[in-house]
């Protein structure tokens, strides 16, 4: 008999239990979703940079610069051509990456632009291309 009780308090406590379970999960939605606030403040995370491209024959010179407004940024620079040209990248402070991407080396503040411009130079053109 006292087995008989025990379980059934057990059983009524579980059901009890499960019950109230029940409404638990709107509630914290609730307190979850809403709030009430003041003010506010708009926030930019975007920059902009001005790329600057010198042709001169077969050659390119890229120079990149910084937003006046923006924060401290790293900038890369890609440069690719068709299989048939040959083309050389080079430029003091940019490092190739093994991606294809041309690092510089100094981040560049607001208003800063890349103080050695990256060198783009296409060769093995052939004469009726010219």
């Amino acid at each position: 008999m006292k087995r008989f009780k025990t379980a059934t308090i057990i059983l009524v406590a579980l059901a009890a239990a499960m019950i109230l379970s029940v409404g638990t999960g709107s509630a914290i939605a609730y307190f979850t979703t809403y709030a009430v606030s003041e003010g506010g403040k708009e926030i930019n995370f975007s920059h902009r940079e001005e790329l600057r491209e010198d042709v001169t024959g077969t050659a390119k010179t890229i120079t990149i610069t910084n937003n006046e407004n923006s924060q401290p940024v790293f900038v890369r620079a890609r440069a690719f051509t068709g299989s048939v040209y040959t083309l050389t990248v080079s430029g003091e402070n940019w490092t190739p990456g093994s991606d294809g991407w041309y690092y510089y080396a100094d981040p560049l503040n607001g208003g800063e632009s890349t103080k050695t411009p990256l060198n783009a130079v296409l060769s093995d053109i052939p004469e009726e291309d010219l």
